[in-house]
């Protein structure tokens, strides 16, 4: 198209030198105002595709949500303990992507503070326990580590397997000597599964990906050394 307009001009001008540099600077204007067009265009074009590859991965990760039992405070051998019987709404889901083999880390980050009515709450422990979930190809095993004791149990089965380690999920919190009768105190406990690692046929594929397998959770539990845990 532009070398077309370029000897439509070459015939109308002639010969005639300076009508010809005239309309010659007029074309070059045109021609840099074209590319840049087409430019935005395609940038606006590529932006389009990466939010709409961003909301489809949105859209996969909220199709699955953590499964959990009502969590519950205990004490137990001078700590403060809680159970969080833990899975997911699609074991399938999470069976098959790790059977491409896609590494998974659950990260549980918990959070115990002391309220306070006229000033910040006051932090007494904080701690992170983590479990890696992968399948081996070679013994056919889903196998992960369990939060608390680091040990690797494996089983053929994925929901055999969660249902003798997450689901029977019990965290140490904190001493139960930093616990005053009366006093209030509040539970935190934070959970997200994420992408450790990708298939490597996978990270060539995708030009971005979305760590997160599930969305986080968040809890909160009130707790009272004189009373009976609380759950809000």
């Amino acid at each position: 198209m532009i070398c077309q307009n370029i000897s439509a001009l070459k015939a109308g001008c002639g010969t005639h030198p300076k009508l010809f540099r005239f309309q010659g600077k007029h074309l070059q204007v045109l021609t840099q105002y074209t590319y840049k067009t087409l430019s935005c265009r395609v940038v606006c074009v590529l932006l389009l595709c990466l939010f709409y590859c961003h909301s489809q991965a949105r859209a996969e990760v909220a199709q699955n949500s953590f499964a959990y039992e009502q969590p519950k405070l205990f004490t137990r051998a001078g700590k403060l303990w809680v159970s969080l019987p833990l899975s997911v709404t699609s074991e399938d889901d999470l069976s098959a992507l790790l059977r491409e083999r896609s590494t998974l880390e659950l990260r549980i980050d918990t959070l115990v503070q002391k309220k306070r009515t006229l000033w910040l709450n006051k932090d007494l422990a904080e701690q992170t326990f983590t479990s890696i979930m992968r399948h081996d190809p070679l013994s056919r095993e889903f196998k992960l580590t369990h939060p608390v004791s680091g040990q690797v149990a494996s089983d053929p089965l994925l929901r055999r397997l969660l249902a003798n380690t997450w689901k029977k999920l019990e965290l140490p919190l904190a001493d139960a000597t930093l616990f005053e009768p009366g006093e209030d105190y509040l539970v935190e406990i934070e959970i997200s599964l994420k992408h450790t690692e990708l298939p490597s046929w996978l990270e060539r594929t995708l030009v971005f990906w979305n760590k997160d397998v599930v969305n986080s959770e968040h809890i909160a539990l009130d707790y009272k050394v004189e009373n009976a845990p609380v759950s809000r």
